[in-house]
């Protein structure tokens, strides 16, 4: 009664040449991958000196930071917080800047 579905026989054949268990939309197979090399455990991204002394670095360029950051501000916890982030990120040039400015010295009034 509801058989009115009827499959094409022309949809069913396979072409002149193929054989009964391929796919026709299937992509060739990928070369073989090759391995990769030694990884020195970092990643991407080598520090350039050994990894406690390099993570010390770090760890006390956020503190000054953080330390200028809220000292130069008078107080802010949100300067002192951009400022260690900003340490974090960039240990060698934002401790450099903070000295430069004088260390926690507060922004004069009206700058």
């Amino acid at each position: 009664m509801f058989n009115s579905y009827k499959i094409n026989p022309a949809m069913t054949r396979r072409p002149a040449g193929q054989a009964a268990n391929t796919d026709p939309f299937a992509t060739p197979a990928a070369p073989a991958a090759t391995a990769p090399a030694a990884s020195s455990g970092y990643g991407l991204y080598q520090p350039p000196l050994p990894a406690p002394l390099w993570w010390t670095l770090v760890s006390a360029s956020i503190a000054l930071s953080t330390y200028h950051g809220i000292k130069r501000h008078r107080g802010s916890i949100g300067w002192g917080l951009l400022w260690g982030g900003l340490g974090g990120l960039f240990p060698i040039v934002v401790p450099a800047i903070a000295i430069a400015q004088g260390l926690g010295t507060p922004i004069k009034k009206g700058e």
